[in-house]
């Protein structure tokens, strides 16, 4: 499975300080035997 997340941040008078975004990747681990 796959996530694709996106932010802004602002600062308390409406401007745009900064914009972030992250993605991750998740697996099933294998059972060990």
């Amino acid at each position: 499975a796959r996530g694709f997340n996106r932010g802004s941040i602002f600062a308390p008078d409406g401007r745009l300080v900064a914009s972030v975004a992250q993605e991750g990747l998740m697996r099933k681990l294998r059972q060990k035997t």
